[in-house]
């Protein structure tokens, strides 16, 4: 069990007296959930006997940013300046950086639009007024656009869920601040989510010559919890790290 779970949490402002601390505290149960609601860089603690100490939660927080955005990465062939920003977290790329993702941003909305209009002219194309075998083959070819459509979509959704985490992370470095880096985790969790539904999650089986795949509803669920659950483990280290 991690060290962390022997503590109440909060993110407060710099250098409050004890008592202050007492007063405004929102005491969360885990540092994750601290996050969303949090008031300052100081991440504060409390022990069972309500005794208060801190430490400076800056640094934390733009490596939790940044490694969180940089999971997906894999999903895009990303410029250089995006990779090194989520590696070292350098602000002097964090410009160079919003530029790159609102470009992929703005070409993966394009490819949609073309790949909606390739169906639309599709079934433009598909006469009413047609022999059995024209008109099948003629459906056949707006179903194959149609497919081309699905498989666009999805494309899009995942670049798009990505590219927001990334996004995501870009903003919390630049602002510095606890609920931003919970929105990185946030847009983490809801692209794992996406990902998981488009893609199926197999689930094992007693023939394990024939696993299933979950339903795109369930296989959702799973991604989103399996995300959620590594995520707090992985910042609940890196707080136990930092109080060490």
């Amino acid at each position: 069990m991690s060290r962390s779970n022997r503590w109440d949490w909060w993110f407060g402002e710099d250098a409050l007296p004890v008592p202050s601390v007492s007063a405004q505290a929102e005491w969360n149960e885990h540092p994750f959930d601290a996050l969303e609601n949090g008031k300052g860089l100081t991440l504060y603690r409390r022990d069972g006997k309500n005794r208060i100490d801190w430490r400076d939660a800056a640094p934390v927080l733009t490596t939790f940013a940044c490694y969180e955005a940089g999971e997906l990465v894999r999903l895009w062939d990303a410029p250089y300046m995006v990779r090194q920003y989520l590696q070292a977290g350098n602000l002097g790329l964090s410009e160079q950086a919003a530029i790159a993702v609102r470009e992929a941003l703005d070409e993966a909305e394009l490819e949609r639009q073309t790949a909606e209009q390739l169906v639309k002219a599709a079934g433009a194309r598909c006469p009413k007024k047609l022999g059995f075998f024209a008109r099948a083959a003629t459906r056949a070819a707006a179903w194959a656009a149609a497919q081309d459509h699905a498989k666009a979509m999805a494309a899009f959704h995942h670049r798009e869920a990505m590219l927001y985490a990334i996004g995501a992370a870009l903003l919390a470095t630049v602002r510095g601040t606890p609920d931003s880096a919970w929105a990185v985790a946030d847009a983490v969790i809801n692209a794992a989510g996406m990902l998981a539904a488009e893609e199926g999650v197999i689930v094992a089986t007693n023939d394990s010559s024939s696993p299933n795949l979950l339903p795109p509803g369930v296989a959702q669920a799973a991604g989103r919890l399996a995300a959620t659950a590594n995520i707090r483990a992985r910042f609940s280290a890196m707080v136990d790290q930092l109080f060490s």
